[in-house]
């Protein structure tokens, strides 16, 4: 058995050592006695160390990051009332052509044949054109041919907004009234159920929407 002590002690040594040695090797052999004699308390004192701060960690650490099991119930009533709506889209004006072993000319007013393959020739102040169409005739005669032409004609551009449910000039349009909340209703209780009577989930009249939901979430770490 080390008395008690005997890590006081060898230091002592070791300081006098330090002192009065000049042998390296001395030293040395001090620092390994004190080692043997001296690691149970020196491994009992790393522990309690240890131990303190694992404890101190649990005790600062936030009470949530504890948890080991987290349970949500969510219950919920969603109530929607359409609002009026139109959307259109507007038909562009477009010009394509294409063809092969053809000749393609224009003849303009009070003017004689030119080559061209034709186009948009003007556009009005409300976006709609005005096409000019070639002539086609086969460029050599008893060879294969092919000549294809295709344009369309943009609407014209409103000067004002359309009012719902209206029909104005353009080519696509989508036109939808304002819903009407009639009977529509819906509300939760404290106990996570729906309400009954004349508050329970109703729909109600024409682009109305009551949506209902309950969720429980268990989440265990």
């Amino acid at each position: 058995m080390v008395p008690e002590g005997n890590h006081l002690y060898l230091a002592y040594i070791v300081q006098i050592f330090n002192r009065t040695s000049d042998s390296g090797t001395r030293i040395n052999t001090c620092f390994e006695c004190d080692f043997w004699l001296n690691r149970g308390e020196r491994y009992r004192g790393i522990m309690k160390k240890a131990s303190l701060l694992f404890v101190m960690a649990l005790l600062t650490a936030p009470l949530s990051a504890r948890a080991d099991i987290h349970h949500r119930m969510t219950t919920s009533a969603a109530l929607q009332v359409d609002a009026a709506s139109t959307s259109v889209t507007r038909a562009g004006n477009t010009f394509s052509i294409s063809g092969n072993n053809v000749t393609t000319t224009v003849t303009p007013s009070g003017g004689s044949a030119a080559a061209s393959l034709g186009g948009i020739s003007a556009m009005s102040n409300t976006g709609v054109a005005t096409f000019t169409v070639p002539d086609a005739t086969q460029t050599t005669a008893g060879n294969a041919f092919s000549f294809t032409t295709s344009l369309t004609t943009g609407d014209a551009i409103a000067t004002s907004a359309p009012a719902t449910g209206a029909v104005l000039n353009y080519s696509n349009q989508y036109s939808t009234a304002a819903g009407s909340a009639g009977d529509l209703a819906g509300q939760v209780t404290s106990a996570h159920g729906f309400a009954t009577g004349d508050s329970a989930p109703t729909a109600g009249g024409a682009g109305t929407t009551v949506t209902t939901q309950f969720v429980s979430d268990l989440t265990i770490r």
